[in-house]
């Protein structure tokens, strides 16, 4: 984002973007926070919103535009890339984890500030291949029927992992070099009971994995059909617990009753 210098009459009209554009995405990460039923990713929304919410970053923001008279987004830009650095030269892998996040902020805050809208090409059925992606991200090629996630970056406790396991999705993370080496439409397989990524799968593979895959299905639906009962012998059903729409054909593809 290049410093591109307003007036002194524009700073309220560039001050009220930011106010405008931090209300709207709050409120957006609020109600997903409010639909999120898995503790771990309503955890990790609402630590987005703390990071929104800092009166230091505002304060920041606010400064850049009166002071140096720059436009909001390179106010925005600044601001969130010196936090970005902060947590970089911490050392600390926990902090680091927290840059996604930072980075998926302001990009959002930037693109409502400039009135692009956020586009994801993802279809259902498509495996996701990204360098990162962030939660809010995540939850949106989600809704929109990913099958799987490959990243390059990120480990077991990072944060796009975490909201993968949570929904039920295949998860492979640290794999060098995915978004160089992986070709649009290309064929994969995710093992993400051991890290595993196959590319061009032969047919016998595709045949062995396609197999795991049913039996694996037969085997839960049954579980789910199955009479349970207390120890005193009043019988229960296993109902499915769900946090999107997106999710209501799992319900019935594993069996439960409702």
């Amino acid at each position: 984002v290049e410093p591109n210098s307003i007036s002194e009459k524009d700073v309220e009209t560039h001050k009220k973007k930011f106010s405008k554009a931090n209300k709207g995405l709050t409120e957006e990460l609020e109600l997903l926070a409010k639909e999120l039923t898995d503790k771990s990713t309503r955890e990790i929304i609402e630590a987005q919103l703390q990071i929104i919410q800092d009166p230091e970053i505002e304060k920041s923001v606010s400064a850049i535009i009166e002071e140096k008279l720059l436009t909001v987004e390179y106010a925005i830009y600044s601001t969130y890339c010196k936090f970005i650095e902060r947590l970089k030269e911490s050392g600390s892998e926990l902090f680091k984890q927290r840059i996604v996040d930072l980075e998926d902020i302001r990009d959002r805050l930037i693109a409502i500030v400039c009135n692009h809208t956020h586009k994801h090409p993802v279809k259902k059925g498509d495996v996701v291949v990204a360098k990162d992606i962030s939660p809010t991200e995540l939850v949106a090629f989600y809704e929109k029927g990913m099958a799987g996630l490959v990243m390059e970056k990120g480990g077991p406790t990072s944060h796009a992992a975490i909201i993968a396991k949570s929904l039920g999705l295949p998860c492979v993370v640290s794999v060098k070099k995915a978004t160089k080496n992986i070709d649009a439409g290309e064929q994969l397989i995710l093992d993400s009971e051991s890290g595993m990524l196959i590319c061009h799968p032969d047919k016998e593979t595709l045949k062995s994995y396609r197999k795991k895959q049913k039996d694996r299905l037969k085997l839960s639906a049954r579980k789910c059909r199955e009479v349970f009962e207390t120890k005193d012998g009043h019988p229960y059903q296993l109902l499915a617990n769900i946090e999107f729409e997106a999710e209501l054909p799992k319900v019935a593809e594993h069996g439960a009753r409702g």
